[in-house]
């Protein structure tokens, strides 16, 4: 119950059914928005609850289940989701994230053919890929936690206070 709205206002639900209710909400909208995804860009690998009350939901959620889009036997596809457990989790998925692409610059390729479809359906034939900004693969990337990142600029702010 909120303490400075009048009872009659409030709905009856305990905090956990109240919980129930949003995973429940939760679980929907993120199989809409899978479904969507995968629609416009392919199957997404993992999906990520970030911000909002995502947290309330932490172990309620596991993966987002819809039809495959164009499937004409109704096949179902499984996408894990991963909701952290607290907000500085997240603040840390979110800046790990940042760090990572930072790696990455976009570079314009160009595509054989006339066929829209060698083209990638874009304007006049270009295609932009990522790529990492040293030439390494991507799986040599190093991947440095957020707070690992963050201990050089901790220790300068601590000895300029």
């Amino acid at each position: 119950m909120h303490p400075e709205l009048p009872t009659q206002m409030q709905a009856h639900l305990s905090e956990q059914e109240a919980t129930a209710v949003w995973a429940q909400r939760l679980q929907r909208a993120i199989d809409a928005l899978a479904e969507r995804f995968h629609s416009v860009y392919g199957a997404p690998e993992k999906i990520f609850v970030l911000g909002g009350n995502g947290f309330r939901c932490h172990g309620r959620l596991s993966e987002a289940r819809y039809p495959i889009p164009d499937s004409s036997k109704g096949l179902q596809h499984r996408v894990p989701v991963s909701i952290c457990a607290d907000d500085s989790t997240q603040q840390q998925v979110a800046l790990s994230g940042l760090l990572y692409a930072s790696h990455f610059k976009l570079k314009q390729v160009a595509a054989p053919g006339q066929d829209p479809l060698a083209r990638g359906w874009t304007r006049g034939g270009e295609v932009y890929m990522w790529v990492t900004k040293d030439g390494l693969p991507e799986r040599c990337m190093p991947i440095v936690p957020v707070s690992d990142r963050m201990q050089p600029v901790a220790s300068v702010l601590s000895h300029t206070a």
